[in-house]
């Protein structure tokens, strides 16, 4: 029972590594155009075109010199999508955005000097100006850090398309940093159960410190969390508390000679989060500068030395101890892999580490289960993950049909209808056909909500809904726009079938006799996809039609083509 919750477990955050992969969808990507930077602070003019050099990535210029302050700026592209936003992964440290010399967002606050305090390094998204295409976007950035501008992602895409990326993307996150936080639970209860082995407590401080370093690394938990700079204090203890756990793990489990130079290296990395942490609350130091000196520490001293004592394990150890030192083996792998793209050896891309560190966890565990031998712990803690993973499952469907359809009216909603809309409009272009697309408003609902109250509004809204759909073909796409409003996509039709259709479904409107209200009216707005046609102009056509019916006495139909 054992070996198959092993193997399951790995199998799994193997097979999320896979998924990971294919989970990228494509983006215009930023960093693959024209940048250039300028040294300084103040605020660009004409006169100072001839400072601005090229630049393949906007980060760390050349001949920095100690210089903190730089601008950088690219001109953005001339296809941009609708609602455009653009995310940048991180900035070092602090940054604001101009378009056309006005400030459209900032991150940290700058002093007269130009200098500003550390505020973590969360995602940002800037929404772009719609008329911005082809036009100089400006960042004024300040880091008195190793490294200064922007760092990772640099993407375009609607608002919407990155939020659902980064729900495509988190999801396995969140699975993986939930099984963490349940085993770190499980282990922690264990040892505090028995008192037995603090082995226990050690491979339970691991697993759930990482869970909460994976848990606050998602980008959706910043929409819920926006707390950047004390989720990077988190993020930081829980970063450098890994070799004090692993080493801590590894004086109690391996029998060796050498064992004293490993119990030096957690007391000394415990020593160095205790003073460290103290100088930064103090304000002797920021959180960022942190990692630097943290890095030196891990990089020049724990990483050679824990990687020689695994290669004497591997060779002399016994069975378990050799299953513990393969799992450092592995992590030790990600963390130079993690070293060469942080010193600029390997281009940076964001791949999922976690998998080697939970793998090497996952290595402890084994090991350690096959000492201790408690099978019917590990049955129960499976039991629990099932229902873990099952619990995620309908969310993730629940969070689907929230994206999907309209939750009063069940119909499709606003984003689903874009969707639609855009494969009808490849679909004609291709095979040369045409469609019909109406929208209607029911006349003087507010008088609804008004009279008889809202509940009641509500109550029409989905009668009316279900009236819709009973009286369109089976061929038809329907959905509500908004409020009273309700649209309508009609297949390989010309006009005049459109405005037969929803004269039609006028008049079966103004007959039918809703609960409560009784008698209701409904005006359209109609038009005819032709060739050039966009999604914009084809709203914009039904919206002047639905505008010409309003004002028209109501309880009509208007087209537009």
């Amino acid at each position: 029972m054992k070996k198959l919750i092993f193997i399951a477990l790995m199998s799994f955050l193997s097979f999320s590594q896979t998924l990971y992969a294919f989970s990228k969808d494509s983006f215009i990507d930023l960093s693959k155009t024209k940048w250039e930077y300028r040294w300084g602070d103040a605020l660009p003019t004409a006169k100072e075109e001839s400072d601005w050099r090229r630049i393949d990535f906007p980060s760390n210029p050349p001949l920095r010199a100690g210089r903190e302050n730089v601008w950088y700026r690219v001109v953005l592209p001339l296809d941009l999508p609708s609602d455009p936003a653009l995310y940048i992964f991180s900035i070092d440290l602090i940054a604001e955005v101009y378009y056309n010399n006005e400030k459209i967002y900032s991150f940290g606050s700058f002093d007269a000097k130009g200098q500003g305090k550390f505020e973590g390094w969360p995602w940002h998204m800037i929404e772009l100006p719609q008329n911005s295409a082809g036009k100089y976007l400006y960042f004024r950035v300040y880091s008195n850090y190793p490294d200064i501008g922007l760092w990772g992602e640099i993407s375009i895409a609607s608002k919407a398309e990155h939020l659902k990326r980064m729900l495509d993307s988190d999801l396995l996150r969140l699975s993986a940093s939930a099984i963490a936080l349940f085993m770190g639970f499980l282990f922690i209860t264990g040892f505090l159960a028995s008192s037995s082995k603090i082995e226990l407590f050690l491979i339970g401080s691991l697993f759930f410190t990482q869970g909460l370093d994976l848990l606050l690394s998602t980008k959706i938990i910043q929409l819920y969390f926006n707390f950047p700079l004390l989720k990077q204090y988190i993020l930081a203890f829980c970063y450098f508390f890994l070799p004090v756990g692993i080493a801590a793990f590894l004086e109690q489990f391996i029998k060796s000679r050498y064992i004293s130079v490993i119990r030096r290296i957690w007391q000394i990395h415990l020593g160095y989060i205790f003073v460290a942490f103290s100088f930064a609350i103090l304000g002797y130091v920021s959180v960022a500068s942190l990692y630097v000196y943290y890095d030196y520490l891990h990089y020049f001293i724990t990483f050679p030395i824990l990687s020689l004592f695994m290669l004497y394990v591997l060779f002399k150890g016994t069975k378990d101890e050799r299953l513990v030192a393969f799992g450092l083996l592995i992590l030790s792998l990600s963390w130079l892999y993690s070293s060469l793209i942080a010193w600029g050896f390997v281009d940076w891309q964001e791949h999922p580490n976690y998998i080697h560190v939970f793998l090497c966890l996952l290595l402890f565990t084994y090991a350690l289960s096959r000492r201790m031998s408690y099978a019917s712990e590990l049955e129960v803690a499976n039991q629990k993950l099932c229902q873990t993973n099952e619990t995620l499952q309908e969310v993730q469907k629940e969070l689907t049909m929230l994206a999907t359809f309209d939750s009063l009216t069940g119909l499709y909603n606003r984003n689903k209808i874009n969707e639609h809309l855009q494969n009808e409009i490849t679909l004609a272009q291709r095979y040369q056909e045409s469609f019909g697309i109406m929208l209607l408003d029911i006349d003087d609902f507010k008088m609804v909500n008004d009279t008889y109250g809202h509940l009641v509004g509500d109550e029409v809204l989905k009668e009316f809904a279900k009236l819709l759909k009973q009286h369109i073909r089976q061929t038809d796409i329907l959905g509500r726009w908004g409020g009273e409003e309700f649209i309508i996509l009609v297949r390989k039709v010309d006009l005049e079938d459109t405005r037969e259709l929803a004269e039609k479904l006028r008049q079966i409107i103004e007959r039918y006799n809703f609960p409560t209200v009784k008698h209701l009216t409904s005006s359209f707005g109609i038009s005819i996809y032709q060739e050039e046609d966009t999604i914009k102009t084809l709203f914009e056509k039904i919206d002047k039609a639905l505008y010409l019916a309003k004002n028209a006495d109501k309880n009509r139909v208007e087209a537009i083509i």
